[in-house]
């Protein structure tokens, strides 16, 4: 599944630190977590002071830096996990769909190319999707 670059969300991540910046990938569970990376460089000029409590920039949460990039970074797997396991799921229905894969439905297409028209679908529209759920501290959530 190839996807374009989502020029919006990236505009609402900061990108940019005090002395290096990012380029947005289009994926927005990993520009989040580049954008977490800058805002950390950008509000502490020390990795040493990422530790330290400050207010999240937007499209980030959690208490400091270190916080930020963490809470990213486990949306971002969480995400992965689950399209991994669609993808999964959608192996095991094509095996088991194999028998009755040359039956046409009505629109000409066979029913395992229906349900692959289904699972991208449902892929893209999770792939696009905002995944930022609600994000967790230490302490919580």
């Amino acid at each position: 599944m190839t996807m374009g670059p989502d020029k919006e969300a990236a505009d609402e991540l900061r990108m940019s630190a005090y002395y290096y910046g990012f380029t947005a990938t289009g994926i927005p569970d990993i520009d989040r977590i580049l954008s977490a990376v800058a805002c950390a460089g950008k509000a502490f000029h020390h990795t040493e002071d990422w530790h330290q409590e400050a207010e999240p920039f937007r499209g980030h949460a959690g208490s400091n830096p270190i916080e930020w990039i963490q809470n990213a970074a486990n949306d971002a797997a969480k995400a992965a996990s689950e399209i991994a396991a669609l993808r999964c799921r959608v192996a095991q229905m094509e095996k088991g769909l194999h028998h009755i894969g040359s039956q046409r439905l009505g629109s000409g297409l066979t029913e395992q190319a229906r349900l692959r028209q289904l699972v991208d679908a449902a892929l893209s529209t999770h792939a696009s999707s905002d995944n930022a759920a609600p994000l967790k501290t230490e302490g919580g959530t």
